[in-house]
């Protein structure tokens, strides 16, 4: 499991909601703030993008898209391209695993789809089946570009230099080179679509000069660009580039419907159910965890049987502090120990987030339903402050692996 990152609207938008009516800003709130909080907002859009400020309902006839949930999303943009008005610049902010690429890919197959529709209006949905959808799916299509961290990571290893391959298991966010790379592929006319669309993933990871490099892009877009960036956290895009891009926040997918596409694709009903839960609302999560369901629920239980340890009665001090070594050690170890602590952790969140459901009465919200016996015995010795005080410190404890606090001193604070 991935980190949940929380959205938040820029000062200078106004937050519409599809509805028609107007939100107050959301601020930065944690898992267990949001808990409380009015419903995040389904679709925002500022003032500086292309099109109305009033966000109708989406179109109850409009052909769906081959996504798991999203159908407000999908309806906007939908209605975007019957009306003619299709923005030269996207901002799509979600959690991981939320869906942000899957809705790009789908979004561009659909721009670009060479099959003609019979009323000789815009397509609304992909066709799936033309060159242009499978080149774009196979990310081989010459006039669609997708780009993030991991590609970065792919072509600096792949250069043959070992320099370059140390460099490339450190690279954390997304280049100057990686922005230039965009700005070529975009000022050229495409070469057999409609349109020529860059797709950048770990959009706010972008350090200052990286976003100055793609922002005169963005001010002075050929007419035949499209550009989608995907981000966790709308804050931590730069302001100036957030500003002029029409803004899409992904909201969570029920567990029913995760559930439902998980059985479709043959996951037992019970097991579908429990991972549509600890997805969490993401359904690119849960459709990854599908992949070998036995293989993320034995991780899920041996994070939590890990937090068993840390948090018994007799746990002596020094079995935490070797948990914690082992911790640390991971995440020294590169990304893929880094991801893994960082997983590790976002389940030790939730559980504590269950815990504090079931303490307040409400244990049928829970993302753990199979611990349903072990929390409720947990909740009985521990009172509700003692639960917020232990998600506080897992979430500093997040935080202060992201700002590069030494590992081992952040994680032997958290277990002590």
């Amino acid at each position: 499991m991935l980190p949940r990152q929380p959205t938040s609207p820029s000062a200078s938008t106004g937050t519409i909601n599809l509805d028609g009516g107007r939100d107050s800003p959301s601020p930065n709130l944690s898992r267990w703030e949001r808990l409380f909080a009015p419903p995040m907002n389904d679709i925002v859009n500022n003032d500086n993008a292309v099109g109305t400020g009033f966000i109708s309902p989406p179109l109850p006839s409009a052909p769906p898209w081959p996504l798991v949930g999203h159908t407000r999303e999908v309806g906007f943009l939908q209605q975007a391209i019957r009306g003619h008005r299709v923005s030269h610049a996207y901002l799509f902010v979600g959690a991981p695993g939320s869906g942000k690429r899957s809705l790009a890919v789908a979004f561009a197959q659909t721009l670009n789809c060479q099959s003609a529709t019979s009323d000789g209006h815009p397509r609304l949905t992909p066709c799936g089946a033309c060159p242009s959808c499978h080149r774009i799916t196979r990310g081989q299509h010459h006039d669609v570009l997708l780009l993030d961290i991991e590609r970065q990571r792919e072509l600096l290893a792949g250069s043959g230099r070992d320099a370059d391959a140390d460099k490339a298991a450190r690279q954390r966010v997304i280049s100057v080179a990686t922005a230039h790379e965009l700005r070529e592929h975009i000022s050229s006319r495409p070469y057999d679509a409609r349109y020529k669309i860059a797709i950048l993933g770990d959009a706010d990871t972008m350090q200052d000069a990286a976003a100055n490099s793609l922002l005169k892009t963005l001010e002075e877009p050929p007419r035949w660009a499209v550009i989608i960036l995907l981000a966790a956290n709308e804050g931590s895009v730069p302001a100036t580039i957030r500003s002029r891009c029409q803004l899409i926040s992904l909201r969570a997918v029920a567990r029913e419907v995760i559930a439902t596409a998980l059985m479709q694709q043959g996951v037992a009903a019970a097991q579908a159910g429990l991972l549509a839960a600890l997805a969490e609302g993401r359904p690119g999560l849960a459709i990854a965890a599908a992949g070998d369901a036995e293989a993320a629920l034995a991780e899920r239980n041996s994070a939590l049987a890990l937090l068993q340890s840390v948090i018994a009665p007799d746990a002596l001090i020094a079995d935490r502090f070797a948990i914690a070594a082992r911790l640390a050690t991971s995440y020294g170890s590169g990304p893929a120990g880094r991801a893994s602590v960082n997983a590790t952790l976002e389940l030790w969140l939730m559980w504590w987030r269950d815990l504090l459901l079931v303490k307040s009465g409400h244990p049928e919200l829970v993302t753990n339903p199979d611990q349903a016996a072990a929390m409720h015995t947990l909740a009985a010795r521990l009172d509700i402050s003692a639960i917020y005080a232990r998600i506080i410190a897992t979430q500093t404890t997040v935080g202060q692996l992201a700002a590069a606090v030494n590992p081992r001193l952040a994680l032997e604070s958290l277990v002590l």
